[in-house]
Order: structure tokens, then sequence, then C-alpha cells
């Protein structure tokens, strides 16, 4: 399917009501949308001054896709999560949304390791997001 502002919106509503609808059915289907998915930033940037950095249409569904992962407590998802933190072709908010998902379906095993992705975190949202993780995971 062509790339379009409907397609757009139809993918992130979709995914955002699998996260709302509780079924582990979905983990699968949305661990593959941020792993094998194209990032947000695979369709190229915008150069300054553009205020909209990525030329993929928004709204982006594989922040949906992070969100439901965490509403689902898809524990399985850990390795993904990470990664997707990690790799800075996703969006801002693809990578704030799987930290965040993170706090949700994680283990204290991994606080050290969120600790070091925070240090090392180039942006303000994903970092506290991580930390918000953080805090959740060592109550």
């Amino acid at each position: 399917d062509a790339a379009s502002e409907t397609r757009a919106w139809c993918c992130f509503m979709l995914t955002r009501c699998l996260g709302r609808l509780g079924d582990a059915g979905s983990i699968d289907l949305l661990i593959n949308m941020l792993q094998n998915g194209p990032t947000e930033a695979s369709l190229g940037k915008n150069p300054p001054p553009t205020h909209i950095v990525y030329q993929a249409w928004r709204p982006f569904h594989r922040p949906a896709a992070a969100w439901s992962l965490g509403e689902l407590g898809a524990k399985q998802a850990v390795p993904v999560l990470i990664a997707t933190v990690q790799d800075l072709g996703n969006a801002t908010s693809t990578r704030e949304q799987a930290a965040m998902a993170l706090g949700k379906v994680g283990d204290q095993s991994l606080v050290d390791r969120l600790e070091q992705m925070a240090e090392q975190c180039p942006d303000l949202m994903t970092r506290r997001a991580l930390l918000e993780s953080i805090e959740k995971l060592s109550q």
C-alpha cells in the first residue's frame, strides 16, 4: 500500500486498538512492526528549518505498537523494545514509547541496563521515560 495520511491514521488507530483489546494474540504482530518495519527515518528527513523532522506520514504507528506491547504486558518483547530505544533511526516518539513499555513489561533485572541506556540517551523525552521505567521496576 502506498503511504498516505489516511493509511497512517488507520495503522495508528488499529495498532492502539490491539493494545486496548488486551488480546495477547497480537503480540507477535506488534513485535514484528517494531523489529522489521521501516523506521520513521527510513523515508528520509526534512532539512532545517522544517519543524517536522521525518518525511514519513504521521501519526506514526510504530510508537503505538510499542505502547500496545506495554499494555499487553509482553515480556517476550523486551529485547525488541531495548533495540528500539537504542536505534536512533526511530522517531523520538517511538523510542519514548518503547522505553515506557519496558517499565510495564520488564523486571528488576533490567534496572542496570536501563540506567546505562539513560546515561547515553541523546534525547530528553526518551531519557525521562527510561528513568520513569527504572523507578517503576525498582519498586
